[in-house]
């Protein structure tokens, strides 16, 4: 019989532990369990980037109506056709997290590298690249092409064709595509569009976007870019950017851009210098973001600090 009293007593400490732990468990309001598991459930390390031209990346994004050679590799494939000169482009970039969240584990630095070379001797131009991309242990090949053809005298078509092969929460192999527009209204103002991975590939990229450049003097262009993901709440689902960028004597360029993503839970300011010679150019961008909320990517308010340097040459 003994042997029965301590495990009577501690069978009456384990009721008491559960009793107290139920009665603390009622008294906390259900939003903060959820928010606690959220906590949890997200480790802020599971997603890399989309990466962004050094062009792109010193807008903040925005050039959807930009007429550009190297980003129809990455964002309208439609531009190239109103250039006449073939080039090869190489940039190398990383990205930092300057202000960490507490429950970060990982350091969340990355690195990516793209080469891109441009056709635009025929008829059907286009462009090929490869890009790559490393974050701690997790990393992303991909693979472009696209084409572009006229659609009268003003107006071009574009396709882009990805293939990702990535490692980010399992090995992961697909495809998707993005249909672009461009049109000239004239040599001040031009618009694009584009539709992004609409068979639903990755879900997560399907956009439907468009965008307006518009030179307001000489040397200064503003341009703009508005998109949903429709696919998911598109009336919260969205972004818009926005960008300047002015022109000092003849060769070099200084761009500035604003956005807000509510896709990737982002917003931002970017800057950049670029120096367009006749036969070779060079690009620098920097790009700061902060996290609006909590998402696979990073923590709330966590901030972000990406540069790229690129080099490019006409041939």
């Amino acid at each position: 019989m003994g042997s029965l009293f301590p495990l009577l007593k501690l069978k009456l400490k384990i009721s008491f532990i559960m009793n107290e732990l139920i009665k603390y468990l009622k008294s906390i309001n259900c939003t903060n369990i959820v928010f606690l598991l959220s906590l949890l459930a997200t480790t802020g390390n599971a997603k890399l980037r989309e990466l962004q031209t050094t062009r792109l990346m010193s807008t903040s994004g925005t050039g959807i109506a930009s007429i550009l050679t190297n980003e129809s590799a990455v964002l309208n494939p439609a531009s190239i056709y109103f250039f006449n000169a073939s080039n090869i482009y190489y940039q190398k970039g990383s990205s930092s997290i300057e202000e960490k969240s507490s429950l970060r584990e990982l350091d969340g630095d990355a690195e990516h590298q793209m080469l891109v070379i441009t056709d635009t001797t025929s008829q059907l131009k286009g462009s090929f690249s490869f890009q790559t991309q490393e974050q701690g242990k997790q990393d992303r090949k991909r693979i472009t092409s696209s084409a572009s053809t006229n659609l009268g005298k003003n107006a071009s078509f574009g396709v882009l064709y990805r293939y990702t092969e990535e490692d980010v929460d399992g090995h992961r192999v697909y495809h998707q595509g993005i249909f672009g527009l461009t049109y000239m209204y004239n040599e001040r103002l031009s618009f694009g569009a584009i539709l992004a991975d609409p068979f639903l590939a990755n879900k997560e990229d399907t956009r439907l976007a468009g965008g307006v450049q518009f030179s307001i003097a000489q040397n200064f262009i503003a341009m703009a870019d508005i998109g949903v993901n429709y696919t998911d709440s598109p009336e919260t689902q969205n972004f818009v950017r926005a960008a300047v960028q002015a022109q000092f004597f003849r060769d070099l360029f200084l761009k500035y851009g604003q956005y807000k993503d509510k896709i990737d839970k982002l917003e931002g300011v970017s800057w950049g210098l670029s120096w367009i010679g006749p036969r070779i150019s060079f690009e620098y961008a920097l790009k700061e973001s902060r996290a609006l909320e909590t998402t696979e990517l990073l923590f709330e308010d966590e901030e972000v600090q990406e540069q790229s340097f690129a080099i490019s040459m006409v041939f």
